[in-house]
């Protein structure tokens, strides 16, 4: 990766078709806390947490700003958006959630417009103090109970209200490693989970825009 996240350094992800990375084995270092299992939450469901704040991050986000309450694949053929809602649920047994930390990393390449752009970075998650209720601003971090951490995310072509067809056709192919870590056990990797995001919209009233989100490994140490 490129160095900012020594957290991570352990981790081996499984990256887009046609990139390739350094692998490192995975070591378990905690004989704690631990995560029991993760969800993926990519539609509609009865578990489907409903915490995130409405409207999400209003005065920087783009209007009008998605619900984060309601995961699944988003298409509008006004404006042009389009985006993947889906929220991921860490299980958690002998340790508090508010003492477990998120962090992503996303190697992603974007074509907007005949602009090709590659980016690769730590990616938050946000909500750095997530253990306040109920969740408000920009947080997309919740700890509805002791038990479970969660976070949302929603990666994509949002709509800034202005249409514009210039930027057609577009893709967005993005590719991540999540990973929660014990605070208070030397910030020790409990699992990680990588998954792709890929969109492809040939212009702004594409009704069938390619828009999916696939698992690509899952770890639990």
């Amino acid at each position: 990766m490129n160095g900012s996240n020594p957290q991570l350094a352990q981790l081996s992800p499984k990256p887009l078709s046609g990139q390739s990375h350094g692998t490192a084995p995975v070591v378990s270092v905690n004989l704690r806390g631990r995560v029991t299992k993760i969800d993926t939450i990519t539609g509609p469901s009865q578990s489907a947490l409903t915490v995130f704040p409405l409207p999400f991050c209003p005065g920087t986000a783009p209007q009008p700003t998605p619900n984060l309450n309601v995961p699944g694949p988003q298409n509008d053929t006004k404006t042009g958006a389009c985006f993947n809602i889906f929220q991921i649920h860490f299980h958690l047994a002998g340790i508090d959630s508010r003492n477990v930390n998120l962090i992503r990393i996303v190697d992603r390449t974007t074509v907007i417009g005949g602009q090709t752009n590659h980016t690769e970075k730590s990616d938050g998650p946000s909500g750095g103090d997530s253990s306040s209720r109920p969740l408000a601003g920009c947080d997309t971090v919740a700890t509805p109970s002791d038990s479970l951490i969660a976070v949302v995310d929603s990666p994509g072509a949002q709509s800034s209200g202005h249409p514009n067809p210039a930027a057609f056709p577009l893709s967005y192919h993005a590719h991540f490693i999540l990973s929660a870590h014990d605070s208070m056990f030397g910030n020790a990797v409990l699992a990680k989970i990588s998954y792709d995001v890929i969109i492809d919209k040939q212009a702004i009233d594409d009704p069938n825009p390619t828009n999916t989100f696939s698992v690509t490994d899952q770890q639990i140490f």
